[in-house]
């Protein structure tokens, strides 16, 4: 390698990495335990809009199963990765979405409904969207304290509960998220074929279905499990699929 192409390379490498662009070699990915290792930590891709009154939260999602970890070595730990859209008020939340799951009884891919408020309740439903395939989630109240989960336009089910009540039905902010249930389970998403969220609406007080300007839009560590925000929403992905670890 001659003086001047040492001198380039030398250059390259510095402006990569003082605008945070990685190089093979520096990447984060641990080939080595891909597929083997699990490892129990809940982490977000969430885009969030915040106000004292939301009564409904809706979305298009896109469909894209991942590797769950272990899968190399057959494990049986609980594994798990959604992608959903909710209202949420202190820790309380009615959400609907997509999940592929795994626990002692095998793997399997639903649509599913949560309602968690003075009692928690989970819902399963099959068949779930298939893979590639963009479906709309909603979840609304129309009624003090009754949440209604639509699934492309069919009504799920609905859940009514005391603390929705007391708390005149409303949360206090809309969400809009990918998630998995530990460091080695995919994120929806790759760098190649971005995972997405579109067409984000939220309701304020039993009002209308309005479009949503995020407020907030974080991952739980945006150098593992990265996104874009655009005008109709957000793309996001797995630096490093294949449930390779992301460098644990």
């Amino acid at each position: 390698m001659d003086f001047k192409l040492k001198k380039t390379t030398f250059v390259l490498m510095t402006v990569m990495l003082i605008f945070g662009i990685k190089l093979n070699s520096m990447a984060a990915c641990n080939l080595a335990n891909a597929g083997k290792t699990c490892t129990f930590g809940r982490k977000y891709v969430r885009g969030e809009i915040q106000h004292a009154q939301v009564t409904g939260a809706y979305a298009r999602i896109s469909t894209q199963y991942g590797i769950l970890c272990g899968a190399q070595v057959n494990s049986t730990a609980v594994a798990a990765q959604a992608a959903w859209v909710g209202v949420q008020n202190n820790g309380k939340w009615a959400q609907i979405g997509w999940a592929y799951r795994r626990d002692s009884k095998g793997e399997k891919k639903i649509v599913y409904i949560e309602c968690n408020g003075d009692k928690y309740v989970l819902e399963k439903f099959l068949p779930a969207p298939s893979n590639g395939s963009t479906q709309r989630y909603y979840v609304y109240q129309e009624t003090l304290g009754i949440w209604y989960y639509h699934y492309s336009g069919s009504l799920l089910g609905e859940c009514s509960d005391p603390f929705w009540i007391k708390n005149t039905g409303t949360g206090n902010v809309a969400q809009y998220c990918g998630e998995i249930r530990n460091e080695e389970d995919d994120m929806p998403g790759t760098k190649a074929k971005p995972f997405s969220f579109r067409n984000l609406g939220y309701r304020i007080n039993y009002g209308r279905l309005t479009s949503v300007t995020l407020q907030y839009l974080t991952s739980s560590d945006s150098t593992k499990w990265d996104f874009v925000k655009i005008s109709s929403g957000f793309d996001m992905w797995d630096v490093c699929p294949g449930g390779n670890g992301n460098g644990n």
